[in-house]
């Protein structure tokens, strides 16, 4: 038997806006945050992903993203590399009543939006290859 939670989205909404809103929802119900009571629960929907379903501009759904981050509803529970080979962010997406302590958190920690550019950065460099070098001429 699961209990379900309703999403925050009107604090979502007031706090964030209606793009982070949207996204939020989107996050929400694709972690299943509505079916398994966990203090948070996963998904690793990708920028793009999200901007193709939702049809909003990739620059959009990232800025909605940043301000997630920085009021405490999504986290960065970590990252993998896809079959691609790009990086590709797990996020967390917290239960409601979980959501005052994540805030608390931030406000001693500073803002996790930071966190995620340094992510974005280090996935974009080009790392030369080991045996470039190595060739015998």
């Amino acid at each position: 038997m699961s209990t379900a939670v309703a999403p925050p989205l009107e604090a979502v909404r007031q706090l964030s806006g209606r793009s982070a809103a949207e996204v939020y929802r989107f996050l929400y119900e694709h972690s299943s945050m509505d079916t398994i009571n966990r203090i948070y629960n996963t998904s690793n929907w990708s920028v793009k992903g999200i901007a193709g379903e939702l049809w909003m501009k990739r620059d959009t759904v990232a800025r909605a993203i940043d301000k997630l981050l920085d009021n405490g509803f999504i986290g960065i529970a970590g990252s993998h590399k896809s079959f691609s080979g790009s990086d590709t962010v797990i996020w967390s997406i917290y239960l409601p009543s979980w959501i005052p302590n994540v805030q608390y958190n931030i406000a001693i920690m500073g803002p996790p939006s930071a966190r995620l550019k340094k992510i974005r950065a280090t996935s974009k460099k080009v790392k030369p290859s080991e045996d470039l070098y190595s060739w015998d001429i």
